[in-house]
């Protein structure tokens, strides 16, 4: 565990305690959760509260206090234990600059960048360059066509920044070699050590395959991300209701599978919730996410993994989030179903 000053504190981990509402700062949890303890089946200890919780719900706690405000959940660290954090860094024209992740975040990897904005050092707001994205791309731009400017990850605790001229641009005076370039970009840090539930990796997959503009990728995860929430939820409730790790496994079987010992996704959305809070997937207050999963993303799904003889038509990245947006929202309306009703 790191040796850190007491109450020093540098960013916020995406983990708030299900029991006091304290979200868990980066540098507190590593004073006082060694890392690789957080994994999906064993407990973590708050550091606030000293009630213990199972890390996933901390995340969806944590989601569920920031879905109000509106914010795409497409850009926010999901794997346990993460945090997100706004750079500045100055950049020369036709220079390339290397940051390193300062030591205090030791057990933290570099997972995704976002460009925020670049801009000539020192400009009036009146002298800003308009600035669009490349490709759409999130991590590249220009500015007003003359300029390319970029942050790349180039190991798993640095990356660079580059500002570049483009060739054959119109504008030659603008923007010269040498000039400073300011770029903000957004840095999401995912704990290396922790261990996540498969819905959190399958959604990170999908989220790296929209960001690389593979879309039609990231609609089986998206589907496979929702089934074992799904179950890891109902599965959790029954850990927290006293029961050991098999004997919750087995009320699940016999509860909810068929005389194979098989588990659907209907069986859980229906029968498993309705027992617990009396309200189901399919009519209570996420119905309308339920509804887009089953008719639009779980279709798609299905021309995807068994295509017929037309092509598998194109997802637009619009289309991707959107879909990604709705995933979150269904699973922020079950957690509230289990934990809340």
């Amino acid at each position: 565990m790191s040796f850190l000053p007491p109450g020093t504190e540098a960013g916020a981990t995406n983990l708030t305690c299900p029991n006091c509402d304290s979200r868990i700062g980066i540098l507190q949890l590593l004073r006082n959760i060694s890392p690789e303890t957080i994994s999906p089946n064993t407990y973590t200890t708050c550091p606030q509260c000293s009630v213990w919780f199972f890390p996933e719900n901390a995340l969806l706690q944590t989601l569920r206090n920031i879905q109000s405000t509106g914010k795409s959940f497409f850009r926010f660290p999901i794997s346990l234990g993460s945090g997100i954090g706004t750079n500045v860094t100055w950049v020369n024209v036709s220079e390339t600059r290397e940051t390193q992740l300062n030591n205090l975040y030791e057990d933290y990897e570099i997972e995704a960048v976002y460009l925020e904005n670049a801009e000539r050092s020192d400009v009036g707001e009146d002298e800003r360059l308009p600035i669009e994205t490349i490709n759409g791309f999130y991590h590249r731009a220009t500015l007003a066509d003359i300029l390319l400017v970029e942050v790349s990850i180039i190991g798993s605790k640095n990356t660079v920044v580059r500002a570049n001229l483009r060739e054959g641009r119109e504008d030659t005076e603008t923007i010269e070699v040498g000039d400073e370039i300011k770029i903000v970009y957004e840095q999401a840090l995912t704990l290396r050590s922790a261990t996540n539930p498969p819905w959190i990796d399958l959604l990170r997959g999908a989220a790296e395959s929209i960001r690389n503009k593979n879309t039609t990728a990231a609609v089986p995860l998206i589907v496979s991300a929702v089934d074992n929430l799904l179950y890891r939820q109902i599965y959790l409730y029954y850990r927290l209701d006293g029961n050991n790790h098999d004997n919750s496994h087995e009320l699940i079987v016999d509860k909810y599978g068929n005389d194979r010992g098989d588990l659907y996704r209907e069986d859980f959305a229906k029968n498993a919730l309705d027992n617990i809070s009396g309200v189901r997937l399919t009519n209570g207050p996420p119905h309308k996410e339920w509804r887009t999963f089953q008719d639009e993303i779980l279709e798609t799904r299905r021309k995807i993994v068994h295509p017929q003889r037309d092509p598998v038509q194109k997802i637009d990245r619009e289309t991707a989030i959107d879909w990604y947006n709705t995933t979150f929202r269904l699973i922020l309306g079950m957690f509230d179903l289990v934990w809340f009703e």
